[in-house]
């Protein structure tokens, strides 16, 4: 909750479970500088996958809709556990 306050996001949860978190953001802290610059939301899966990883020791991540691809929001999925191999 601190990070979204600081990076003014408008992040929250849209699914969880066991093996996955599936976070929204509809308001990106970059603003209209983030579209057609996809690279920009690597920060984004970055810190989400960061935080994750932390605390369980695996994440990965997945930016299923983005505001930089013209989404009207962001849709971030986030895998938990270990991955299958």
């Amino acid at each position: 909750m601190d990070l979204k306050r600081r990076i003014k996001g408008d992040f929250f949860v849209i699914e969880q479970d066991d093996t996955k978190i599936v976070l929204g953001n509809r308001a990106c802290p970059f603003a209209e500088k983030v579209l057609g610059r996809e690279s920009m939301c690597m920060m984004t899966s970055n810190v989400f996958g960061t935080i994750a990883a932390r605390n369980l020791g695996y994440a990965g991540v997945e930016l299923q809709e983005t505001i930089a691809r013209g989404d009207a929001g962001c849709r971030v999925g986030q895998a938990l556990g270990r991955p299958n191999r």
